[in-house]
């Protein structure tokens, strides 16, 4: 156990992290590829300020969530 990394999980695709352009991006691929069209969300990430978790997800409702 322990092997499962942020950084694997980013190269194999199980996560999606980025700018908002980048996260269309790789959810668009997903539903084309896969078929996909819901999803779940994990913006809060053991360790991770509470602000920065917040600021995350109006990003996503903001600027990611209209276009996909």
């Amino acid at each position: 156990m322990g092997l499962q990394t942020y950084e694997k999980m980013l190269q194999y695709g199980a996560a999606i992290a980025g700018d908002p352009e980048t996260c269309i991006w790789q959810l668009r691929i997903i539903k084309e590829r896969l078929g996909i069209t819901e999803y779940c969300l994990w913006f809060d990430l053991g360790g991770i300020d509470s602000e920065l978790v917040e600021r995350s997800m109006r990003l996503a409702k903001e600027k990611v969530f209209p276009y996909v």
